[in-house]
């Protein structure tokens, strides 16, 4: 009677263990998942760049201004000998020169390709949110799944430890 007594503690207080920890509701699971999952933050700032992408300059319908500018510099010591003998030597030479440049462009006409391209961009966008709305979709039915398949695993624990509790109890009667 007395190991009946120790086990029914025991298994009491497994149950009351599990039992005290935070159990997070699907909604909770959802919220939280779609917080902080890292692929679904990859697939909205995929979406956030087509969407940036979708203008008019893109596309070729805006003039392009191209601005460029360059330095060089050099730093030289210079050791020359003479014909007459005499040699020069001079340190800390340096040379400079700047140079900048500005070109102004716009396409007039080049067989539809502008009208194309903005369409071709306009797709891209919807893609990019296609491809966000399905990453979401999929990881939420993933999440479910997951969620209902921990539920059943805990309910079949419950069940076992009931079950090993009734066969001991019968076992010791």
């Amino acid at each position: 009677m007395k190991k009946l007594t120790i086990i029914n503690l025991f298994l009491l207080i497994i149950i009351n263990y599990s039992e005290a920890q935070y159990y997070y509701s699907l909604k909770d699971c959802i919220a939280t998942g779609l917080e902080n999952n890292f692929s679904l933050q990859v697939a909205k700032n995929n979406q956030e760049i087509s969407d940036n992408n979708l203008t008019l300059g893109n596309a070729g319908f805006l003039p392009y201004l191209n601005l460029g500018s360059r330095y060089n510099g050099t730093y030289n010591d210079i050791y020359q000998n003479m014909r007459d003998g005499t040699e020069n030597n001079t340190k800390g030479v340096t040379t400079g020169s700047a140079s900048a440049s500005a070109t102004l462009g716009m396409t007039i006409f080049n067989g539809f390709s502008i009208r194309t391209s903005y369409k071709k961009l306009e797709e891209l966008k919807r893609i990019g949110e296609l491809n966000t709305q399905f990453a979401i979709e999929n990881y939420i039915a993933n999440l479910v799944a997951g969620y209902f398949n921990y539920i059943l695993q805990l309910k079949l624990a419950e069940i076992s430890l009931l079950q090993i509790s009734g066969n001991i109890m019968r076992y010791y009667q």
